[in-house]
């Protein structure tokens, strides 16, 4: 009888409980968008009726396709929290009636920087740090110890940076060259020196456009070298290994985070994550092509 007592108490306090609100603002422009919100709502509703303390309150989603005026809610009577996916739909929510909503991002090429001031805006970012980088191109190509990098230092020096300590630590040598403009890249690409083993295309906007990449490609096949890029959809066009993101991870993860903030967790001791979910995939046909060993892939990882 206590236990039935216990048991119509418990569903009544459920039945009662306020719902938790997560607005989802999502740029439809994106095409992992939905990878992204679909995973996060799964790992979020999973999270609230199996883990913690407020595995009784429910969680309700609205989600919004973010545009120029897409309404947040007024002060006062907004969501509990915003997932923002996609650089508009984060400008989208900083431009919401209360500040102090929580928002928390993902697929944000460049993020505000983060201050505890600001803690009520947190995230996924995009950026896989230069170690992990690092590490999996040793992985898929064991032969390759001098690589050659190109950037633009108002992008991505920092990054260069920490990839140059990372491959240095891994018996690696990364070859750095500076440039300002696009079109400086193929005049750099003659002047690398003859004992570059690969080429390592880094999201850098002022390296990376249609006409850079054909020239990397180019330099690739005639000096036989393979091509390491960030997206999967250069292997087609003739890179040799990609590294790229877990889009339903990155779901995943910001689930987490937001599962955090309705809990209660203070948000000063939320900063935004590195993206945990990374994947390596390798284009064997070009290997073979430029007489290039590649090494053991992880379980269903290989192209």
């Amino acid at each position: 009888m206590r236990g039935l007592l216990i048991g119509v108490l418990l569903i009544g306090i459920a039945a009662g409980a306020a719902a938790e609100e997560v607005l989802i603002l999502h740029d439809p422009a994106l095409p992992p968008a939905r990878q992204v919100v679909d995973a996060f709502k799964d790992a979020l509703e999973t999270a609230f009726s199996r883990r913690g303390p407020r595995r009784l309150v429910p969680v309700t989603f609205r989600e919004v396709a973010c545009g120029r005026d897409t309404p947040v809610g007024a002060r006062g009577s907004g969501p509990d929290l915003i997932l923002a996916v996609g650089t508009r739909a984060l400008e989208v929510a900083g431009g919401g009636p209360d500040p102090e909503i929580p928002v928390v991002y993902a697929l944000v090429h460049r993020p505000p920087a983060w201050t505890r001031d600001q803690a009520h805006v947190t995230g996924v970012g995009m950026e896989v740090p230069a170690e992990k980088w690092i590490r999996m191109i040793r992985q898929a190509l064991p032969e390759v110890d001098r690589l050659g990098v190109f950037f633009d230092p108002a992008n991505t020096a920092r990054f260069v940076e920490d990839a140059k300590r990372a491959a240095n630590r891994q018996g690696m040598e990364l070859t750095a060259v500076e440039v300002r403009f696009p079109k400086e890249v193929p005049a750099r690409l003659e002047e690398l020196p003859p004992d570059i083993q690969g080429l390592w295309m880094i999201p850098d906007p002022t390296v990376i456009t249609r006409e850079t990449v054909e020239s990397f490609l180019l330099y690739s096949l005639r000096h036989r070298v393979p091509v390491v890029t960030f997206s999967e959809g250069y292997l087609s066009l003739g890179a040799t290994v990609a590294v790229t993101l877990d889009f339903p991870s990155i779901g995943r993860q910001a689930a987490s985070l937001a599962w955090r903030i309705l809990n209660g967790e203070p948000r000063e001791a939320l900063p935004p994550e590195a993206p945990n979910g990374v994947i390596l995939r390798v284009n064997p046909r070009v290997a073979r092509k430029l007489g290039v060993r590649l090494g053991t892939s992880p379980p269903g990882q290989g192209r």
